[in-house]
């Protein structure tokens, strides 16, 4: 993947977070694992790794954030998706 796309998925899981902190309430403490990496989208010159590395960690958290939200029960509406 190229860093510019990478950078991408980085706003854009950026602003899901932010969202998720402002609209739903959702504890900062869920993403102190990305808040650690001290980088964000907008560090455009920072190196591709480093913004993978921050994308799979705000990733993850959000997912952690949403199993709990559920109470890491799946949900029954995945479950034709998952089957195809």
């Amino acid at each position: 993947m190229k860093k510019k796309e990478i950078l991408q998925i980085h706003s854009l899981l950026h602003i899901l977070q932010q969202h998720a902190i402002a609209e739903y309430e959702v504890d900062g403490e869920a993403f102190e694992e990305y808040e650690s990496l001290d980088i964000t989208p907008y560090q455009v010159y920072e190196r591709k790794e480093e913004h993978k590395e921050a994308v799979f960690a705000l990733s993850e958290s959000i997912i952690g954030t949403l199993e709990e939200d559920s109470g890491g029960h799946d949900d029954d509406r995945t479950e034709p998706i998952a089957a195809k």
